[in-house]
């Protein structure tokens, strides 16, 4: 029901109300919510707190006797409003009779003037106290008063818009999906043809849009930062797109939302493009800032199967390389749709998947490309270990790697193929051998190896006989008495034979359980005296526990029983720690020994007996009872359903859940569940994060002891403030930092990598206000897990069935560079240094006595106030602060985002502000800055970003005039040369020209001393070092198993091009005693990424590679001006000759 001031000025403006509708519907009355007193009634509407979106009756286009309820931005002039969502679009009003209110049954309801329902909710089993609003997002909301959740909202249900903070996705689980679907015409708001979301949900994420039922354009897939398919696509943190996996709920999504909050959206318009526009406050217009597809290349499968479109091509479809058009005089015409066939078979075809020596088939490298839909993810470390994999597999005809993805791979056609001129990935396409353009003899190649392989098996075999006949002669001293030994073990051989068969016969027919040692082990808690009934003449009789699969109000666990999960990975029930009489509620492996356990439930409460029981109480809440009926543990709901039921998950995950029906987890309620309420273990699909509006945290909390699960000192999880961050802290202080999240890796760990499927992903929930951290793998028997130990260290872990042991893959923190802030604010720590702390440049020690024995938390202080801070601020003429960089760090805590297209926009932005004293930008960030102390910072020898730290304008002239001495001089590509000019004039040069980077005064062939000016960036210098002797012994690192370097292109190489080098066939993994393979008599690598130090003798140099697992090789080198000294490499090893 609608005010009495609205429904008379309904009345009075009815003739009128379709003329005038669109050009002044902000004179019609508004409320703010609709209730089951308050309705509206056409024109009036319901606009949002902050009157920026506004809910009403509208019509179309240049209809007027059409009506429909639909929202529209609030404050946005023009003679139409602009719909962003329809409710009733198949069943509009033909007159202005229409009202939305609250039904008898709570649903929020369109009736037309006969009380008909064209629209509803439709929720069912709802509150009858409800009210429907709509939020400042643009959501319209149904939700029971005095709720924050919602029973129904728009967002769930979109039309033609997606906006800021909604989810277009699918539910992997219940199978529902939220997708964009067009109008069919302008003015025709209800369905149309076409319709946009993601693609197959078991696949790589991508987003389609499809006509009908076809394919009409695809994104390419996720990168975890944008999709690969759309090369000019720009997201960074809080200002553009994120896909959100939830693995517990099975939800798959796409959201996106900007720093600024003006006003966004993308339409799928009627003819199928996907239109994204911002709303410019300036010009009053909707800006077009991007849309897909823009040509005919981007319409999918342009050119058919196998066929590759280049819109910059005079004919834009081509066949790829070894393949032919399918229907010549069809491709002729310009139909190009039936695609391109392989001219000749490959060969692993041709023998059934088998090898033939010297034709093998190969791959062609396509460089930015957009990759081919339908694509496969494979576990592969590296692009060649990516290119192994499909070489392997005959029906692999195609693969690409890219960093945010990982391994990709095709079977089948090939289809959706387009060159980028910009972006895109390289994408390997198998062809047969005739295709490579081979520029060698294979024949001669084998003829060759088989007659030195001939020569080798003739050397081999003469050695070998001589071995066996020296062998014999000194077994017949022996004979005798290896032929007992022999004998006996003959003998046992065949006895345990015996013994088996004998058990298989007395098994047969009797139907009587048998269990191994490992299962009563299990069963048993490890034969806890807890189990123990008592001793026999055989020895000591135990308890063998049985398991159930829930705990219902009418079952339930006693010590020792348990529960086993469905797929029985996992166990929950009773245990001890090893020397310890208490008895704890725990979840734990239930196929690995131990118990190793995950989950502890009365970590501050043990039982002191085995009287322990685990049950639904009366109020519906799970506890645990000690004897006496104390409650030593509950999940504590304050409304629980008494018919609630709890339930191990294959994943480890104990929930309560509403109901006790067969059905499992996914058709009830979740009330409780242990993965919110985590002890020291991170398993996969579980979830650590906060709800900044709720203030609700979910963190790992340490055990005091490895005997003793009560809560310790450490803690772990999201940092509150800033940019997305984990923190381990030791009780309220930082103990540790990953660094930023820039949506593939933390940057603070410089060698993580995570794939899409197959690592960390970041969930950030806009409208609920929650984040949180998630992983996961895509193979699922792998067990992993994270554990936070009792002395504050993450540790990661997963389990190896071969040697049955849980093998530790990295742990937080590796040397004390890792401890927060271990050198104070504006210190930076660098672990390869001798003294690990340095004062950055521009900075002196706050206290030199402390700084000199080692204690660094006070940190540094400026040595020169910067200018503008002596101009409160404002800048002064020709002594400008300026930025020094410092590369490949770990960027500071506690940094501000900022919203810049790129480096020189972040910078120009930083130093406009006095108060901003560095700032980094990363790609998947974006830029960063800082205000304050600089605290945690560390030099990396790998990974990091560029640190560019605000200095006074004396610290800059020290910079510009620096010397750099023994150096091969830049690429002369942009210089000017002078050959009359002194080392002085060519200096006062270089600074009268604000472009000049770099000058240096040398001896020139045919003059004297001459001026060399360089301009733009200095390519190719390199610190020279002087060795004493030309050929030096290089030890290079290699793992335990190693097996050596490959080839990394096969193809390349067997081309004759060697320069993209070679890659290990084994990673390193320095806890499994990596070691070292000597080669004498080379040229040393080039020194771009190496660390020296005069003082060590041979072995330390051994000893201080072996230290950090980044070094890769070392040497012993005489080097001019001190004695033999340490040479450490870092990274690739270049430029290496072995000298003859």
């Amino acid at each position: 029901m609608g005010s009495s001031s609205g429904t008379k000025v309904g009345s009075l403006l009815h003739p009128f109300v379709f003329f005038i509708s669109f050009f002044s519907l902000e004179f019609c009355t508004a409320i703010d919510s609709i209730t089951s007193t308050q309705s509206i009634r056409d024109p009036e509407t319901v606009v949002s707190v902050a009157e920026k979106f506004r809910l009403g009756f509208f019509s179309p286009g240049n209809s007027t006797n059409i009506r429909y309820l639909g929202i529209w931005y609030n404050g946005i002039p023009g003679p139409t409003p602009t719909i962003i969502w329809v409710a009733n679009r198949e069943t509009p009003f033909s007159d202005s009779s229409g009202v939305l209110t609250i039904a008898d049954d709570g649903n929020l309801v369109v009736l037309d003037g006969r009380r008909n329902i064209l629209w509803s909710t439709n929720v069912s089993n709802i509150s009858r106290n409800s009210s429907a609003m709509i939020l400042e997002s643009g959501n319209l909301v149904l939700r029971e008063e005095n709720s924050t959740g919602f029973l129904w909202q728009s967002f769930d249900h979109p039309t033609d818009s997606f906006l800021p903070t909604m989810k277009i996705g699918v539910n992997l689980i219940t199978g529902e999906k939220q997708i964009l679907t067009s109008w069919k015409s302008d003015s025709d708001p209800s369905t149309g043809t076409f319709s946009a979301g993601f693609g197959s949900p078991l696949n790589i994420p991508q987003i389609f849009i499809w006509n009908g039922a076809i394919p009409h354009w695809r994104s390419g897939p996720w990168n975890n930062r944008i999709f690969i398919g759309i090369p000019d696509m720009y997201s960074v943190y809080l200002n553009g797109f994120n896909v959100i996996k939830d693995n517990p709920e099975g939800s798959l999504y796409l959201t996106y939302n900007y720093a600024d909050e003006t006003f966004s959206k993308i339409v799928l318009s009627s003819q199928g493009i996907l239109v994204q526009t911002n709303w410019d406050v300036e010009t009053k217009e909707w800006a077009l800032s991007w849309l897909n597809p823009r040509t005919v290349c981007d319409v999918y499968g342009k050119c058919g199967p196998f066929g590759s479109c280049d819109v910059l091509n005079s004919e834009i479809c081509s066949c790829l390389r070894g393949f032919e058009p399918k229907s010549i005089e069809e491709w002729s015409k310009g139909n190009w749709r039936g695609g391109c066939v392989r001219k000749s078979q490959l060969l692993c075809e041709r023998n059934n998947g088998s090898r033939e020596e010297g034709k093998q088939d190969g791959f062609l490298k396509l460089e930015m490309m957009k990759v081919p839909d339908s694509a496969i993810w494979l576990s592969g470390e590296d692009e060649f270990y990516c290119g192994q994999q499909c070489l392997r597999n005959c029906s692999c005809i195609a693969f690409a790697y890219e960093s945010g993805i990982g391994c990709m791979s095709w079977s089948g056609d090939l289809i959706d193929i387009q060159k980028f001129s910009v972006g895109g990935v390289d994408l390997h396409i198998r062809v047969a051998y005739s295709e490579l353009d081979k520029k060698r003899d294979v024949k001669v190649i084998i003829i060759i190896t088989v007659l030195i392989g001939t020569i080798v098996l003739g050397i081999c075999t003469y050695f070998s006989c001589r071995w066996w006949m020296a062998e014999q002669r000194g077994r017949k001293k022996k004979g005798m008495k290896k032929l007992k030994f022999d004998r006996r073990e003959e003998s046992k051989e065949t006895s345990d034979d015996s013994m088996a068969d004998d058990n298989t016969k007395q098994r047969e027919g009797l139907e009587i359980p048998f269990f191994n040692f490992e299962n009563m082990v299990i069963a048993t808690n490890n034969f806890h005296v807890a189990n123990k009934l008592g001793q026999g003449g055989f020895g000591p009789v135990y308890k063998f526990c049985t398991a159930i699969d829930t705990i219902t109000p009418t079952q339930y666990i006693r010590d020792p029983e348990s529960v086993i999960s469905a797929d029985e990975n996992f166990k929950l029930g009773f245990y001890s720690h090893s020397n310890s009489t208490n008895r704890y509620v725990g979840i734990w492996y239930n196929k690995i020994p131990g118990p190793t356990v995950i989950w502890v439930a009365n970590r501050e409460n043990p039982l002191t007996d085995s009287s322990g029981v685990m049950k639904i109480a009366d109020n519906g809440n799970l506890v645990v009872f000690d004897g006496q009926q104390n409650i030593l543990w509950s999940t504590n709901l304050t409304n629980p359903s008494k018919n609630s039921s709890a339930m191990l998950l294959d994943f480890g995950n104990l929930v309560l859940q509403e109901g006790n029906s067969g059905d499992g987890v996914d058709n009830q309620r979740v009330l409780w569940q242990s993965f919110e309420h985590p002890s020291d273990t991170f398993l996969p699909k579980m979830k650590i994060g906060m709800n900044p509006k709720t203030d609700e945290k979910i963190l790992l909390t340490s055990s005091k002891s490895d005997s003793n699960p009560s809560t310790g000192r450490f803690s772990a999880g999201i940092s509150p403030l800033g940019i997305p961050q984990l923190f381990i802290w030791n009780g309220s202080h930082p103990y540790w930092r990953s660094g930023p999240w820039n949506n593939q890796v933390f940057i603070g760990i410089p060698r993580m990598s995570s794939f899409y499927n197959n690592g960390f992903n970041f969930l950030r929930d806009n409208q609920e206000g929650s984040v949180y951290f998630t992983f996961s793998f895509v193979n699922e028997s792998l067990l992993s897990k994270y554990v936070l130990s009792s002395q504050g260290i993450l540790v990661e872990k997963y389990w190896d069935d071969g040697t049955k042991e849980w093998v530790v893959s990295w742990l937080s923190q590796q040397t004390d560079c890792d401890f927060y802030g271990k050198c104070g604010p504006l210190g930076s720590c660098d672990a390869l240094s001798s003294q690990i702390c340095s004062c950055l440049r521009g900075f002196e020690p706050k206290s030199t006595e402390e700084w000199s024995k080692g204690n660094w938390r006070g940190g540094c202080v400026r040595k020169t106030q910067l200018q503008c801070e002596k101009n409160n601020g404002s800048h002064g003429v020709g002594k400008q602060d300026g930025f020094l960089k410092l590369e490949m760090m770990k960027v500071p805590d506690s940094a501000h985002w900022l919203s810049a297209v790129d480096v020189v926009e972040c910078e120009e932005q930083c130093l406009r502000n006095c108060s901003c004293v560095a700032f980094a930008y990363d790609i998947g960030i974006g830029c960063m800055s800082w205000s304050g102390n600089l605290i945690d910072i560390k030099k990396f020898s790998v990974g990091g970003v560029d640190l560019h730290i605000r200095v006074a304008y004396s610290e800059l002239e020290l910079r510009n005039r620096q010397s750099f001495a023994s150096v091969k001089l830049p690429d002369l590509l942009q210089f000017w040369m002078n050959k009359n000019m002194s080392v002085k004039e060519c200096e006062v040069e270089c600074l009268t020209n604000c472009s000049c980077t770099a000058y240096d005064s040398s001896c020139i062939s045919g003059g004297s001393h001459g001026c060399l000016l360089w301009f733009g960036s200095l390519i190719d210098v390199r610190r020279l070092i002087e060795v004493d002797d030309d050929d030096q012994d290089l030890y290079i690192r290699l793992a335990a198993s190693e097996l050596g370097f490959t080839p990394k292109s096969q193809q390349e190489w067997d081309l004759f091009n060697w320069s993209s080098g070679c890659s290990r066939r084994t990673q390193l993994d320095c806890r499994k005693g990596d070691g070292f393979v000597m080669f004498t008599r080379v040229k040393l690598p080039n020194l771009l990424q190496f660390w020296m130090n005069k003082n060590m003798i041979f072995k330390e140099i051994e000893v201080e590679c072996l230290k950090n697992c980044s070094c890769i090789a070392y040497s012993s080198s005489g080097i001019s001006g001190g004695g033999h000294d340490c040479l450490l490499w870092f990274g690739n090893l270049i430029d290496v000759r072995r000298l003859i």
